[in-house]
């Protein structure tokens, strides 16, 4: 008796240990268990369950990690494993932090390492590195827009009616040289590739960027020609006002593009109180799109009263306390969207309105 007792203790403690050392049934290959605590085994998967020593991902965009067992193709129960960045700069927002799996965010470009510290005090870790979406790049460069200079007048001129504020008269002739500027408005998904996050209060990849200050478009350009090598910047509010009209190939409408402002903005009657994909709207003359609808634009200038004398590429006042806005906006009544019409705010100063295109010299 005594030795069948002993026997049936045996095969208890067996199955005992199993349960609680194994990781669960997707663990067992060929009825054989794997152990907790068998850090040689410990390995840190990705997502997709595949290896690897790299992983690579754009800026804002995350991913996911797990602690898995190299004899296996689940997860292991590593539950107080703690998940470290090297550097939170470029790789942040883990959560959650403890566990055996966590989600991690690119926050910056460059490279991180994540740590993975099981209960035991094994480890593993994986280098994080945070790309430039060249595709995004490469497509902020394609849409540029050749603007052939010209003499125009600029301001509030006879044919766009009887509306006008003190800002925007006397209309007076400028002359500007050739450049270009961005077919659409700079959307979301471009400002996420260069700065790794979204500020935009409405959503979306191709939606305009918006909620940006003209601190922080400085800041977007300052590293997108890090990036390109190229001398991208704001437009001038002449070279603004400018390509709006249509350049040399001008009909002379009020709005950018057509007298009919439905048919080329979205604003306060149309636009259902929220932004719209970029380049929906018919363009103007010179093929751009949303100059007098959908976000309002910063514009490279301080903000300055407008004389009557002839100006050759004009840059605005050499200081001030206010940066010059263009365009309306989806949520402006159609008498601010005529292409003279001008607004002004603080350069740290965001809203749900304000958003950006690029210009660049020629």
């Amino acid at each position: 008796m005594n030795k069948r007792l002993y026997l049936l203790a045996i095969v208890l403690l067996a199955v005992f240990s199993v349960v609680f050392i194994s990781c669960g049934d997707d663990d067992l290959i060929d009825g054989v268990t794997t152990e907790y605590f068998d850090k040689n085994a410990m390995i840190i998967r990705t997502s997709d369950k595949s290896i690897k020593s790299e992983y690579e991902i754009w800026g804002n965009e995350t991913a996911e990690f797990y602690i898995g067992n190299k004899l296996t193709k689940a997860p292991c129960s590593y539950m107080k494993t703690k998940w470290e960045s090297s550097n939170t700069s470029v790789v942040a927002t883990i959560s959650p932090t403890t566990g055996n799996s966590t989600t991690l965010k690119a926050v910056g470009l460059g490279s991180a390492t994540i740590t993975a510290t099981d209960e035991m005090g094994a480890t593993r870790s994986i280098v994080v590195n945070v790309v430039v979406n060249q595709a995004m790049i490469n497509s902020i460069s394609s849409d540029m827009i050749f603007v052939e200079g010209g003499t125009f007048t600029m301001g509030a001129t006879s044919e766009q009616g009887s509306y006008a504020d003190d800002c925007d008269m006397p209309a007076h002739s400028v002359t500007l040289s050739d450049y270009y500027i961005g077919k659409y408005e700079i959307t979301q998904k471009q400002w996420e590739t260069v700065m790794c996050y979204n500020p935009s209060y409405f959503i979306g990849d191709n939606l305009p960027v918006e909620d940006v200050s003209w601190n922080d478009c400085q800041t977007f350009i300052t590293k997108l020609n890090q990036i390109t090598g190229k001398n991208f910047r704001l437009p001038t509010e002449a070279e603004w006002e400018y390509a709006a009209r249509g350049g040399k190939k001008s009909k002379g409408y009020k709005y950018a593009g057509s007298n009919n402002i439905d048919a080329v903005a979205w604003y306060s009657d149309n636009s259902g109180s929220k932004t719209h994909e970029v380049g929906t709207k018919q363009p103007n003359e010179l093929g751009i799109y949303d100059m007098c609808g959908n976000m309002s634009e910063w514009c490279q200038d301080w903000f300055g009263y407008y004389t009557s004398e002839l100006q050759t590429n004009p840059t605005g006042p050499t200081s001030g306390s206010l940066r010059v806005r263009r365009g309306s906006s989806w949520n402006y009544d159609a008498r601010y969207s005529h292409v003279w019409c001008r607004g002004y705010s603080y350069p740290a100063y965001s809203n749900f309105y304000f958003g950006l295109r690029l210009a660049l010299p020629k």
